[in-house]
């Protein structure tokens, strides 16, 4: 019996783990799936990621909020951009942007919100695809408590841009 993650637990670990900007390619993973779907496809309900809250500070299930606004699921166009089919459109260079939060189901205090945009070729052959463009809380690189004591003086250069040439 092989161990190949199933479609939505590789959406999930995208949603919660990849870096931006990163692709992840919907086509691979369901046959067809024009754009008004795609919003229900990535809809998921949960995601596990670590949570920093000092109640859990370990992996949990983050379950997406329910409802409109900043802490529900929806979507939006780039400001300015006309609609496609009208004659003198634009040309789109960002596709669908598609918003998510999720609560964390330890603390019921940690929120975890994530953008992701569809290509804007979507509709075209091997485009069915989004990219991570943004999370909040962002990416850190703070070292553990353990760890800064245990650099004492020293812990600047973790961060230091010398430390990485």
């Amino acid at each position: 019996m092989t161990n190949t993650p199933q479609p939505y637990e590789r959406l999930n670990a995208f949603i919660a783990d990849a870096p931006l900007y990163k692709w992840f390619n919907l086509g691979e993973h369901w046959e067809e799936v024009n754009l008004r779907d795609a919003g229900n496809v990535i809809n998921t309900d949960k995601v596990y990621r670590r949570c920093e809250h000092p109640r859990c500070r370990t992996e949990r299930p983050f379950d997406r909020m329910a409802g409109e606004g900043a802490y529900g699921f929806a979507f939006h166009e780039e400001p300015g951009l006309a609609v496609e089919h009208e004659p003198d459109a634009p040309r789109r260079t960002s596709g669908r942007v598609y918003a998510f939060s999720f609560l964390c189901t330890g603390c019921n205090a940690s929120v975890f919100q994530c953008w992701v945009e569809a290509d804007p070729q979507y509709e075209q052959q091997g485009k069915k695809r989004i990219r991570k463009v943004g999370q909040v809380p962002p990416w850190d690189i703070s070292p553990p408590a353990d760890l800064r004591d245990a650099f004492g003086g020293d812990i600047e250069l973790y961060n230091s841009p010398y430390a990485r040439a």
